[in-house]
């Protein structure tokens, strides 16, 4: 987020660090994904001898990739976004389209629209 320009009103500041709480969040969010699935999935995966059947593991991370991913592109669509916030001060599409997307596809996101 772009240093916060001169003139802004009350309201628009109040915005500004909403945004800024979200991507906060959500950058926290994907790195704890991130983190699980490098520290926690792929050890229990790779593991030799086996400490659990993937069987078994798969449940445990049920669709960890494909919420990463979801969260990836969601990011990616929030940093465009962010970057043009002062002409726009608008992201709530974003967030309907991203959960739209997901349960469109029941498969993870593919794409935002």
């Amino acid at each position: 987020l772009s240093p916060m320009p001169e003139g802004l009103t009350n309201h628009q500041v109040v915005r500004r660090h909403i945004l800024g709480s979200i991507i906060q969040s959500e950058r926290s969010y994907l790195e704890s994904l991130r983190r699980i699935l490098q520290e926690y999935h792929r050890p229990l995966m790779e593991a030799e001898p086996r400490i659990l059947s993937p069987r078994k593991i798969r449940p445990i991370f049920y669709r960890i990739r494909e919420i990463t991913q979801c969260h990836s592109m969601f990011q990616i669509a929030l940093a465009s976004r962010v970057a043009e916030w002062d002409s726009s001060e608008k992201i709530g599409d974003l967030f309907v389209a991203s959960v739209s997307v997901y349960y469109r596809n029941q498969t993870g996101c593919s794409q935002l629209e």
